[in-house]
């Protein structure tokens, strides 16, 4: 945004600002100095981001604030209690893990748009690592998945850890994102068909299971459900599509009524999700009320606010307990993978929106806003958030200014813990499902195929094998499999380095022997003598896993129709090396220096110049440029 004035600047810009101006970054460190600095104005405001932005405050943006807030409020309602759901948690589950988040970021984070919550692939993750035929051991195995998360979270952001996720590719993210929304989606026909499918013991090919029990289960279909959640489906779509009108007013401003009218619409098509839920539970409790049960109803929700308590690590139930031993065995991997994706999902739309509104946020902190957020959350028992797209571009497009938008959202699902908590049973599981249906089918990212097979088509194996992984397999074995495949084309990539080789007449744009002016621009070589010259670049850094393969290359480029041409190598684009490629080019040199045969380098970075020297290879001979290379070989 341009004129509110909110913005958040990280340590990292501020760094790279001192660079461009030629600061002295690196000083003398004293016990002194460093406290001095940990208690500083500027660390606090870095810390507690609201203190940038509080004492700025002003009625303009508590007006946007408060639209915004009580927008996503309603967004925010129906979808928590139908992420619970997904989770296979009680639903009051959903709205303890609704408010927490809201109030933590306000504090803590730098990005005025987003809001923290359940999401539907967090959701998901939780529902397959918390499985137990017991209610409230599920709970409690999403609260200290919650408070397990959070730590990871914060310790990955007091140790600047957050580039991890930078491993999980695009091809790879869309793959899961896509494979998750099938997964969710199609784990809601069972609630639309009015079927109850027994849930399969472990996570592992539990889609495939899915399917199959449901399709068994299909004859005994109740058509109230189908009809209510087809109608809700299609009611939702269309309320989707109302918000997006564009109005043509051709004749000038329209009058205050269209526009009063026009508000309303888009204020109701906003939050069709909390509309949609209320008429059917109208509809249903007031067909109760004649002892008539068509839909099946979601149940009993506990009422109340959630209790502040600490997570427990040892449950037992009658004859059955279970030790902090057996909790951490059963949420096996998804101690590591559920905190990756949580961060994964939190950064990319932080990220997004920053630059789409212009302001700027600070990386770190959002992990540690993150992190506190599933902390305190898990004594609140909230199961692990992040960040919404969906309620963040809600958030987005209502106007907000400032995170102070996120504790009307908060109080909003406080106030319906409180006083609506006994209305939920009357809830048709089937607008649930209509609910979550609607919201993941975006999710689904088929149009990235068509982007990537036209820019490189090899980046579709991650993303098959991604999204295959993440259906039959298991979602975190699907992510798993795509940054393996990721990984290795990445090393493969830097094994096997591409070279430019040209004549130098040609690379100093200089029309070679038959050729034309095109021919010397693009450096290809259409006639070359005895005598000519030849430049082969690296198009790349080197390193040791492309040593050997360094000295193949150079070794056959430089022998054309049977010829040994004087060579000169241009590390132009090679800005580090190590001590395995140095012992590469010392081999090149002594190949170069039996077959009597020129070579010379040119364009060294000063510090890569500076190893070599350091590493007395025989016969090592630089030149600042092309230029001088050449006039030197042909004086000889």
């Amino acid at each position: 945004m341009h004129d509110d004035g909110f913005k958040a600047l990280s340590d990292e810009d501020e760094y790279e600002a001192d660079i461009e101006e030629g600061a002295v970054i690196r000083q003398p460190c004293s016990c002194g100095i460093c406290m001095k600095k940990c208690c500083s104005v500027k660390t606090a405001k870095r810390r507690l981001p609201i203190l940038q932005w509080l004492p700025r405050y002003n009625l303009h943006w508590a007006h946007g604030d408060i639209i915004a807030g009580l927008t996503v409020g309603l967004t925010v309602i129906p979808q928590g209690l139908a992420y619970a759901s997904v989770a296979n948690l009680p639903l009051e589950y959903g709205l303890y893990s609704a408010f927490v988040g809201c109030f933590v970021y306000c504090f803590l984070g730098t990005s005025k748009d987003i809001t923290l919550g359940p999401t539907a692939i967090m959701s998901l993750m939780v529902g397959q690592y918390c499985y137990s035929e017991s209610a409230d051991f599920r709970g409690a195995y999403a609260i200290v998945l919650s408070l397990m998360c959070g730590c990871t979270q914060l310790l990955m952001g007091m140790l600047n850890l957050g580039f991890i996720v930078n491993f999980l590719s695009l091809p790879v993210v869309s793959g899961f994102t896509s494979a998750a929304a099938i997964i969710i989606g199609f784990g809601q026909v069972k609630k639309v068909l009015g079927v109850s499918v027994e849930k399969h013991e472990t996570h592992v090919a539990a889609f495939v299971y899915d399917i199959i029990a449901t399709c068994k289960s299909i004859p005994q279909t109740r058509y109230q459900d189908v009809l209510l959640g087809v109608a809700c489906i299609v009611v939702i779509v269309l309320f989707k599509h109302l918000k997006d009108i564009n109005w043509n007013d051709d004749d000038g401003e329209p009058h205050i009524m269209h526009v009063i009218a026009r508000k309303i619409l888009w204020v109701t098509a906003t939050a069709r999700n909390a509309v949609i839920v209320l008429v059917c539970g109208v509809f249903a409790y007031t067909l109760s009320t004649f002892d008539v049960l068509p839909f099946t109803l979601t149940g009993k929700v506990t009422p109340g606010l959630p209790a502040l308590e600490l997570p427990q690590f040892s449950l037992s139930n009658g004859n059955v307990t279970v030790s902090a031993a057996e909790m951490f065995t059963q949420l096996g991997s998804g101690l590591a993978v559920i905190p990756l994706i949580g961060i994964l999902e939190n950064m990319a739309i932080a990220s997004a929106f920053a630059r789409k509104n212009q302001y700027r946020i600070d990386p770190t902190q959002e992990l540690v806003a993150l992190g506190v957020a599933n902390i305190v959350g898990s004594f609140f028992s909230a199961y692990p958030v992040t960040g919404s797209f969906s309620r963040t571009a809600v958030n987005s497009q209502s106007g907000v200014k400032t995170p102070a938008g996120g504790i009307l959202t908060g109080v909003l699902v406080l106030l319906a813990l409180s006083l609506l908590s006994t209305t939920f049973r009357y809830i048709p599981q089937a607008t649930l499902a209509a609910v979550i249906i609607t919201a993941v089918a975006s999710m689904f990212e088929y149009h990235i195929v068509a982007h990537i097979w036209h820019t490189k088509r090899l980046d579709l194996i991650p993303l098959v094998m991604t999204f295959l992984g993440c259906l039959l397999i298991g979602i975190e074995y699907g992510i798993v499999i795509g940054v393996v495949i990721s990984i290795v084309f990445l090393l493969y990539s830097a094994a096997r380095p591409s070279l430019k080789v040209t004549s130098a007449n040609a690379f100093l744009g200089v029309q070679p022997l038959g050729g034309t002016s095109a021919d010397a621009k693009n450096h290809n070589i259409v006639q070359m003598t005895e005598k000519d010259v030849l430049v082969i670049q690296p198009c790349q850094n080197m390193f040791y896993p492309s040593s050997e393969y360094l000295i193949y290359l150079v070794s056959k480029r430089s022998n054309r129709g049977g010829v040994e041409h004087p060579v000169i190598f241009d590390c132009m684009h090679i800005n580090g090396m190590d001590f395995t490629t140095v012992q590469a080019l010392g081999q090149i040199i002594e190949d170069f220096s039996v077959r009597k045969q020129m070579l010379v380098f040119t364009n060294m970075q000063p510090h890569v110049l500076e190893m070599i020297s350091s590493s007395e290879l025989g016969q090592f001979v630089h030149y600042e440029t092309v230029s001088e290379a050449l006039s030197a070989i042909q004086s000889m």
